[in-house]
């Protein structure tokens, strides 16, 4: 009877453990920490991505061959002699000898120059678009894993608390068997619980190993930043507000300036000539009696599309079916975005009722703990009962922070998938 007084004594209602716990969560995440950044600061070190940054430099590729598009060809310069006899070669003796200097100037058509402006500016939007998405997507998966990391570093602190419970209740069940009580079979199932814990701490071990290095890769560093609070983002029913779609779309874009483009090489190209030639004066003897004089020769020339049957023709065609498969590729985009976002949508809505459902236990909990706990206080029950109840509500809050954590993590998805700018 000594015993089961001095038990009784030590009973702690689980209303205070949740407090103690919460004070231990409390001070573990105000712990100074050498790598702890803002999520702000993380987002930052995103945009220098190599996936991000790559589409960056295409963009800027494609921006200065857009500009590039819109100049003329360099000119062609030059220079040489004409009709030098091959005996006693001079420039004196036979009358057609010359030397010369010539300018050629190719003028390809301004409408396809423009066109083929126009492919690569739209590509740099596209490009602009993939690299908004890529970080969308990546930012998206850092609060993934920054919620998943602090859910299992919280869900370690539980099973710290699980381990204590039972080491508690492992000395109930030992008093009561000192008592004469028949609750031997009580040890081994403690034991089979604290196998399953060294279970679920190398689990969460591992899991923790793999989340640290995807944050690694994403942002450089081992951040220990908690993730931002998110709510799902509204969407106002246009597909267009979906990344996939707008890239379809600025896709066809793409393909709209390639019509225009193969349209335009219908035209013609031109080009002009400019030569400028001298020759020497004669040097009197017989045969090469003749005065020197100077003169210039201009010509002008245009492409005629008369292969355009075999040329330009397929090109058009090709550049209309390229057009209608990206209008054809953008509807699959549409109906695959909006999949998508419903059946985000929906798990998100299953995780918070799950969640609601696992508060409403732990709650229904509490007010048996409270009870038990008067009963035993009044003499009636047993303390271990006590200590199942706790022990099965820390069960419930670990699940509770892994359901919260995957909510988080639905949610962000769901926000990568639309343009927010």
């Amino acid at each position: 009877m000594n015993i089961s007084h001095s038990i009784r004594l030590s009973v702690i209602p689980l209303s205070r453990w949740s407090l103690i716990l919460a004070a231990v969560l409390l001070a573990w995440s105000a712990i100074p920490l050498a790598n702890a950044q803002t999520f702000e600061e993380l987002e930052q070190r995103l945009l220098e991505h190599p996936s991000v940054a790559a589409l960056q430099f295409s963009k800027t590729e494609s921006r200065e061959n857009a500009a590039a598009s819109l100049g003329l060809p360099d000119p062609v310069v030059s220079i040489g002699v004409n009709n030098v006899p091959l005996q006693e070669p001079a420039f004196d003796r036979f009358l057609p000898t010359n030397k010369s200097i010539a300018v050629r100037q190719s003028l390809p058509n301004l409408a396809e120059r423009r066109a083929q402006s126009s492919i690569s500016e739209s590509r740099a939007s596209l490009q602009q678009l993939q690299a908004e998405w890529q970080f969308a997507s990546l930012r998206s998966k850092l609060i993934s894993l920054l919620a998943e990391q602090s859910a299992l570093n919280e869900q370690l602190i539980l099973l710290t608390a699980r381990i204590s419970k039972y080491d508690e209740l492992e000395g109930v069940i030992q008093s009561e068997i000192d008592a004469g009580r028949p609750v031997v079979f009580r040890i081994a199932d403690i034991e089979i619980e604290r196998a399953d814990i060294a279970r679920e701490k190398a689990s969460i071990d591992a899991a923790l190993v793999g989340v640290r290095a995807g944050i690694e890769e994403l942002v450089s560093v081992a951040a220990v930043t908690p993730a931002p609070e998110v709510m799902q983002a509204s969407w106002g029913g246009s597909a267009g507000a979906f990344y996939p779609v707008r890239l379809a779309d600025q896709d066809g874009e793409v393909s709209k300036a390639g019509v225009s483009a193969a349209k335009a090489a219908f035209r013609p190209d031109w080009g002009v000539s400019l030569t400028y030639q001298q020759r020497d004066e004669g040097n009197g003897l017989p045969g090469s009696v003749f005065g020197g004089d100077d003169w210039f020769s201009a010509s002008v020339s245009v492409t005629v599309p008369i292969w355009s049957r075999q040329n330009q023709q397929p090109k058009l065609r090709a550049a209309k079916a390229a057009a209608n498969a990206s209008r054809q590729r953008s509807d699959v985009a549409a109906r695959a975005s909006l999949f998508e976002w419903r059946a985000l949508s929906g798990k998100i809505d299953a995780s918070k009722v799950f969640q609601q459902v696992l508060r409403e236990k732990i709650v229904s909990l509490d007010s048996r703990i409270e009870a038990l706990t008067s009963n035993y206080e009044a003499g009636l029950g047993d303390y271990s009962t006590i200590l199942d109840a706790e022990i099965a509500q820390l069960k419930l809050q670990g699940e509770l922070i892994s359901e919260r954590a995957t909510e988080i993590s639905l949610i962000a998805q769901a926000n990568s998938l639309l343009v927010t700018s």
